[in-house]
């Protein structure tokens, strides 16, 4: 376990700490944005942390296990319905 991973982790039970990942949806992942935990190799203050893209499975992961919505940008809502 690296020093970045024990950071990402830290940040994520913060996130979780301040933000009920079973509540709102949006709520929650606007708060993962403002944290730099949406896409950690994009800049910092555009939803990122400047950090190794492989990071984002770390983040992923805790995310997944206390059932955060899911941030994938492939997911759009446009045309469905």
């Amino acid at each position: 376990m690296t020093t970045a991973e024990d950071d990402l982790r830290e940040r994520v039970q913060k996130l979780l700490a301040s933000h009920d990942p079973q509540g709102d949806r949006m709520e929650f992942l606007r708060a993962q944005f403002d944290t730099g935990l949406a896409w950690v190799h994009f800049p910092a203050g555009l939803g990122g942390l400047d950090a190794p893209r492989a990071l984002q499975a770390v983040v992923d992961a805790e995310l997944a296990a206390a059932g955060a919505p899911n941030n994938d940008p492939r997911r759009i809502g446009i045309g469905l319905g």
